[in-house]
C-alpha cells in the first residue's frame, strides 16, 4: 500500500465477537425502533479494567445511507476485487453516557439483511491523513459521564443483500441482554 493509501479495511475484533454472538443467537422478534429514536440501555465496557466500568448509554441511530465505490477510492481505501463489488453503507450513530462511569468509546453497531443474516462492519484505519469525510470513525478515547459523540460505521454489502435493521447488543455480565434494533427504512 502506498503512502497515499491512508486507509485500509480490516474487520475489527469487536465486530467479530458480535458476529459470533449474533450467529449463535440468530435474529430476534424484538420490535425495531425508527431511525432517530433513542434507546437507553445498561452497558458494561467489553475490555480493560477489572472490574469493567458499567454505565447507562443512550444510543440513537441517526442515519443509514448508501455510499459509492468512487468515495472509497478517493478516500484511499485498499480494497480487493470482492470488496470492490460491494456497496458501501454508512451508519451514523450517536452515543451519550447517561450513567456515572466513564467507558471507552469503542462502541459498535451491526446490520442485518432481509433474511436476518449479519453484515459485519469494517474498520476505518486512518494513517495520519484527514478523516474519511463520508464516514468519520470517532471511537477512540473515553466517553465521560454526561458526554456524547457521533460516529459512523462502514459496511460493505454484497449484491442481493438488503440491509433492513441496525442492531446494538448491550453488554451486562451475569444478565441476559436483548438486542436493540432500528429499522433501516
Amino acid at each position: 500500500m502506498t503512502s497515499q493509501a491512508r486507509m485500509s479495511v480490516a474487520r475489527s475484533v469487536a465486530s467479530v465477537a458480535v458476529a459470533v454472538i449474533l450467529a449463535a443467537c440468530g435474529g430476534s422478534g424484538a420490535a425495531a425502533l425508527p431511525l432517530g429514536q433513542t434507546a437507553t440501555v445498561d452497558h458494561t465496557q467489553l475490555s480493560g479494567a477489572s472490574p469493567a466500568p458499567k454505565t447507562t448509554l443512550a444510543i440513537t441511530v441517526v442515519a443509514v445511507h448508501t455510499g459509492t465505490q468512487a468515495e472509497l477510492e478517493a478516500g484511499g481505501f485498499d480494497l480487493d476485487a470482492g470488496q470492490k463489488a460491494k456497496t458501501p453503507i454508512y451508519v451514523d450513530v450517536k452515543y451519550e453516557n447517561k450513567g456515572s462511569a466513564a467507558i471507552d468509546r469503542n462502541l459498535f453497531v451491526s446490520l442485518e439483511d432481509q433474511d436476518g443474516n449479519l453484515i459485519t462492519s469494517v474498520a476505518i484505519i486512518n494513517i495520519g491523513s484527514a478523516a474519511f469525510a463520508p464516514c468519520t470513525d470517532n471511537t477512540e478515547g473515553t466517553l465521560a459521564p454526561g458526554d456524547q459523540f457521533q460516529t459512523c460505521s462502514l459496511f460493505l454489502v454484497a449484491n442481493g443483500r438488503t440491509p433492513t435493521k441496525v442492531s446494538f447488543l448491550p453488554h451486562d455480565p451475569g444478565k441476559e441482554t436483548q438486542f436493540v434494533y432500528w429499522s433501516v427504512k
